[in-house]
């Protein structure tokens, strides 16, 4: 068959609840393939699914659809798997040969992931897949990376990440090496700052923005839609009929399961984000993404 939808968006965004939502619309008629580029994925293909990584992301049973692959597609995932290191620095041609081992599956194949922003261009041009791309307010996102890296590993690994986080806040959630393929995208970025950020903001903003702006950019062009947070509550059931248009799966996303609205953040966190903003440079690709955010919440 071939990987037929895909659901993208950049870490802390909602694709895991649309990943949820799309698997239960179609039961095991389609594999619904969790994070294919996560680093974790294969130490869990290694031990045949005698792995618990894939609970640990979300206390869930998040990687049991790739148990359902052949032994020998599933040696050959773990083979060519272009992200074991973490750094998000992959070669087009290493993830073509990836991806075509799920594309020349027997199946229809669903992947969500937090990690093609960049690689939109080639991968509908290679798939024909139907592309849904997630985009959440960047501070909410921020909050909830903090957040998550502290509660997600028990109380003294999470008390450990406290007392080293101010060194090391640009290793959570890969935002150094997002940060560095926005670099790439953006060469002028370089020149920003003399050393490495390594604060998790200071490297965040970068890694956000790029991403976002990547994956906006690309979308203008191919086969896809783009989708806002808030509308996964604010208007469930259009988005739900909006994404079945696109995705030709109906499904809902009204119901105990819809994410709940997060606190509004404060003005003091908005100023901090926008000043790195200006530090970087980027305003420019962020009132694009913001204007995207705010003509699908209907603002």
């Amino acid at each position: 068959m071939a990987i037929r939808w895909i659901i993208n968006g950049y870490f802390r965004s909602g694709t895991t609840f649309l990943w949820d939502r799309f698997r239960k619309a179609v039961n095991d008629d389609v594999l619904c393939l969790y994070e294919p580029l996560h680093p974790d994925l294969p130490n869990f293909l290694e031990k045949n699914g005698r792995d618990d990584s894939g609970k640990r992301l979300h206390h869930l049973d998040m990687w049991s659809d790739y148990l359902r692959i052949h032994p020998d597609h599933r040696q050959l995932l773990l083979d060519r798997h272009p992200n074991r290191s973490a750094n998000c620095d992959w070669s087009g041609q290493g993830l073509a040969d990836y991806l075509e081992i799920l594309h020349t599956l027997d199946e229809d194949v669903m992947i969500q992931t937090n990690r093609l922003h960049y690689d939109f261009a080639q991968v509908a041009d290679m798939t024909g897949a139907s592309i849904v791309h997630i985009v959440r307010n960047p501070v909410e996102v921020f909050h909830s990376i903090r957040h998550t890296y502290f509660t997600n590993v028990g109380k003294v690994h999470g008390f450990i990440r406290r007392l080293a986080y101010p060194l090391r806040g640009s290793r959570v959630f890969e935002t150094g090496a997002w940060m560095n393929r926005a670099r790439k995208a953006f060469p002028r970025l370089y020149s920003v700052t003399k050393r490495d950020p390594k604060r998790l903001l200071s490297c965040f903003v970068p890694a956000w923005i790029g991403a976002n702006y990547a994956a906006v950019q690309s979308l203008s062009s191919h086969h896809g839609i783009i989708c806002a947070y808030k509308e996964l509550f604010l208007h469930p059931v259009a988005l739900a009929e909006k994404l079945k248009l696109c995705l030709n799966v109906p499904f809902s996303i009204v119901g105990e399961e819809t994410p709940r609205h997060c606190a509004e953040i404060g003005d003091k966190d908005g100023m901090k984000f926008n000043d790195w903003v200006e530090r970087w440079g980027l305003e420019n690709e962020w009132r694009v993404i913001r204007g995207v955010m705010e003509e699908r919440e209907g603002r």
